[in-house]
């Protein structure tokens, strides 16, 4: 029956719960928490900006861009010369001048050069012959010219003051001879690139150019005469006016028409305007106005109210002298052509009248 009784509990000296073994190390409330690592410190602040350079005296050149491309290689002299961007279809535009100081545009070309065609020269087709049309007042020539002549040209005009405001050639290609895709292509852009010279006013004065594309001595004289009026460089164009007459003096067969343009007809009058004009260039300036004024189509074209001929007429001859005396011949050969052209349609209509009786 044991040894104790649940009566004798009171006097036991254990427990069962003493008996318990207890647990191996601290106890569990025991245990200090485990601290959170420190923050990282904050990063260090950025470094201020460097100071901006000193304003310079000399403007800088902007950096290029990052969406511009570079050209496409080259060799030899299309390096130096670079590729024409312009429109191979049209003329250039007139309203936008060139760079370079005193250079301006034409109002309308003088000479108009096309070049209608192409043809391979030399044995086996070695070279290639552009047809150069060259219009001027009063004829027409063809000059075949060579790639290579228009590389000597541009060398040739790129040597002088307004090289800036020269466009490039078409580029150069090896063995191009052989490609008629890209011969009609450079064709229609060297077309460009002479009618846009034959706007410039510098590179029509210029000697070179109209040796280039061999011009005669009367259009030469009239292409300086309207661009040195255009560029107020008068006493240039009086020297122009005086060879102009001279060299119409001397061929009588086409005298007629070889200053039959506007901007030949609109220099005459604006020289004739000039309160500083010598007495012997007005009376050059009415010469060559006594022969151009014989065709209808000069007179249409100077003697509208609009034009300003007849003002400029009257002021040489209000100043009296061998001009006044000038300007006098130059209005009645005016009343003479008016009379053969009102005597010329008299004789029509009488003609005309007499064949209605006749089929009457």
């Amino acid at each position: 029956q044991g040894w104790a009784s649940e009566e004798d509990d009171d006097w036991m000296p254990f427990r069962a719960a003493d008996f318990v073994r207890p647990p191996v190390g601290p106890p569990v409330d025991a245990t200090p928490p485990l601290a959170s690592p420190p923050p990282p410190p904050p990063p260090p602040p950025p470094p201020p900006p460097p100071p901006p350079p000193p304003p310079s005296s000399s403007p800088s050149r902007a950096a290029p861009t990052s969406d511009a491309r570079p050209p496409p290689p080259q060799h030899g002299l299309a390096q130096q010369l670079g590729q024409s961007g312009t429109s191979s279809s049209a003329l250039p535009d007139r309203k936008q001048q060139p760079k370079g100081a005193g250079v301006r545009l034409l109002e309308e070309p003088l000479v108009f050069v096309r070049i209608p065609r192409f043809r391979p020269e030399g044995k086996f087709g070695s070279h290639v012959a552009f047809a150069l049309l060259v219009e001027k007042p009063g004829s027409t020539h063809t000059v075949l010219k060579r790639y290579s002549d228009f590389v000597q040209l541009h060398e040739e005009l790129a040597r002088k003051s307004f090289a800036a405001s020269l466009p490039s050639l078409p580029p150069y290609k090896a063995f191009a001879n052989f490609d008629a895709a890209f011969l009609e292509r450079r064709r229609q852009r060297l077309e460009t690139y002479v009618s846009f010279l034959c706007l410039h006013s510098l590179v029509m004065s210029d000697p070179a150019f109209c040796a280039w594309l061999q011009l005669d001595s009367i259009t030469e004289i009239a292409v300086r005469l309207t661009v040195m009026h255009m560029l107020g460089q008068f006493e240039t164009a009086f020297s122009a006016v005086v060879a102009l007459a001279e060299a119409l003096a001397a061929d009588e067969e086409n005298v007629a028409v070889r200053c039959l343009h506007p901007t030949v007809l609109r220099a005459l009058q604006g020289t004739l305007m000039l309160d500083s004009i010598p007495q012997a260039v007005a009376v050059s300036a009415c010469a060559i106005l006594e022969r151009t004024l014989k065709q209808r189509r000069a007179r249409q074209l100077f003697l509208p109210r609009s034009a300003g001929g007849v003002v400029a007429l009257l002021t040489v001859f209000t100043r009296g002298g061998n001009a006044a005396q000038a300007a006098q011949r130059v209005f009645e050969g005016l009343c003479d052509v008016d009379a053969a052209d009102q005597l010329a349609g008299d004789t029509a209509q009488d003609g005309q009248a007499a064949a209605a009786r006749r089929n009457s």
